[in-house]
C-alpha cells in the first residue's frame, strides 16, 4: 500500500527536505522537462530495474498527471518499496522545471 499527496504540499516538502523523487515518465520526456533533484526509472523498466532502489527509503514517484506514477507506486508497493504518489503529476507542479540537458536516469 501507498500514501498520496497533493502536488502543493509535495512541492514545498521538496523544498524543504532532501526527497528521493522518482520520475516513472519515458526517458523523451524526462529530457525535455523534470522536477528538479529527480531520477528517472520509465515506468516500462521498472520491473527490470528495482535493484537500483533500496527498500529501506521513500519514494515520491511523479509523471505528467499521475495514471503512471499509480501503477509504478502498486508494483513497487508490492515488492517492498515505500512509496508516496505525487497527485497532478509535472503538469501541475507550481515551480520552475529543469529543462537542460543535464539529467539523472537510473537506466
Amino acid at each position: 500500500m501507498h500514501s498520496n499527496i497533493d502536488i502543493a504540499s509535495f512541492y514545498n516538502k521538496a523544498q524543504a527536505e532532501s526527497l528521493i523523487i522518482l520520475d516513472v515518465r519515458n526517458t523523451d520526456e524526462y529530457e525535455i522537462e523534470r522536477v528538479p533533484n529527480s531520477v528517472n526509472i520509465p515506468l516500462d523498466y521498472l520491473p527490470k530495474h528495482t535493484e537500483a532502489l533500496n527498500e529501506d527509503e521513500t519514494y515520491y514517484v511523479i509523471c505528467k498527471s499521475g495514471i503512471r506514477s499509480e501503477k509504478a507506486c502498486q508494483f513497487l508497493s508490492e515488492h517492498g518499496f515505500k512509496t508516496v504518489r505525487v497527485e497532478g503529476g509535472i503538469q501541475s507542479w507550481p515551480g520552475e522545471l529543469e529543462q537542460s540537458n543535464d539529467f539523472t536516469t537510473l537506466l
